[in-house]
């Protein structure tokens, strides 16, 4: 006996275009015309981005040996994201000319050899290891923003944390932080950890009844101190920051 056939529960649909969905994850939030200095900051933004990402690339392939000119998957499917939203954003420059033309024009080629570089050629991917001034803006920036959190940390762990027992330890990374970021108006705190790192590193070596913890005095000097560091850093003083901007603005303008 055959057995009974039921109509199906769910019949499928046929794929409608209509329905796709662009996907805009790198798109900016705030729609509108654009100015030409909105879209010079953007792109070189994009630039920066991606001379980051040829740089990494460059110092991993040293690292492996690679042969010349085989980049990772890694690479170039980064680069292809910053490269496609570069695209995208010279159409609202409203201007007849390729993205290899608007980088020269704009002197971004000399401020992002790098980058300039990957764009004259993508298909290529014959990167150029050169050093420019903006690879020491890099590193000055990645060493401000250790500075910060690491300060915000100890502050926040002084005042909610019971036990202090990691404070010497923190506190030296500190002084390594406070002494790679080469500005004079960082000698003060330099000296006042020199002048305290003994006397707080001994005061931690015990455990007492309760941890270990600092005395009133040097938990409020440590406080000071953090809560100075995030000001002068936050501020952004010329005395700070000069050296780093000079020598972009310097390329920018030539």
């Amino acid at each position: 006996m055959a057995a009974a056939c039921a109509p199906p529960l769910v019949v499928p649909m046929h794929y409608v275009p209509s329905f796709k969905v662009d996907v805009r994850l790198h798109e900016p939030l705030t729609g509108g015309e654009a100015s030409p200095t909105d879209i010079e900051i953007e792109m070189m933004s994009l630039c920066s981005q991606l001379d980051v990402l040829c740089k990494k690339e460059l110092r991993d392939q040293h690292g492996k040996k690679s042969e010349l000119g085989k980049v990772s998957s890694e690479f170039t499917d980064k680069a292809t994201v910053v490269h496609d939203r570069m695209k995208q954003l010279l159409l609202r420059q409203k201007q007849d000319m390729s993205l290899g033309q608007y980088i020269v024009w704009r002197g971004l080629d000399r401020v992002f050899p790098r980058a300039a570089t990957f764009l004259s050629r993508p298909d290529g991917l014959n990167l150029l290891d050169k050093k420019t001034g903006l690879d020491g803006y890099y590193q000055d920036l990645a060493c401000m923003n250790q500075l910060l959190s690491l300060s915000m940390q100890i502050n926040s762990d002084l005042h909610n944390l019971q036990d202090h027992k990691y404070i010497a330890h923190q506190l030296a990374i500190l002084y390594q932080s406070v002494t790679s970021l080469d500005a004079a108006c960082m000698e003060t705190f330099k000296k006042s950890i020199e002048d305290n790192f003994k006397v707080v590193k001994a005061s931690l070596a015990d455990d007492g009844e309760s941890g270990r913890q600092l005395s009133n005095e040097h938990k409020q000097w440590l406080i000071n101190l953090t809560c100075s560091i995030v000001q002068m850093l936050t501020s952004f003083p010329a005395e700070l920051t000069q050296e780093m901007v000079q020598p972009v603005l310097a390329l920018h303008q030539t």
